[in-house]
């Protein structure tokens, strides 16, 4: 995921996917162990609603975390 950067949700899915598998990249992993880890789309949805609920759309501003 990158700083500075607005997603849409499937942006943000993908992103949060890909940063959670990131570190598990080189090592073999079956199908089933791989979609244990792997965050599913209303788990990356509620994440994203949760940090831009205080977000101003008319007027973003930078949210600290």
């Amino acid at each position: 995921m990158k700083k500075n950067k607005w997603y849409t949700k499937e942006e943000f899915y993908e992103a949060h996917v890909e940063h959670v598998l990131e570190p598990h990249k080189n090592m073999p992993m079956s199908d089933s162990s791989l979609a244990k880890i792997t965050p599913t789309r209303e788990l990356s949805e509620s994440m994203l609603g949760e940090m831009i609920v205080n977000v101003d759309c008319e007027n973003p501003k930078d949210i600290n975390f």
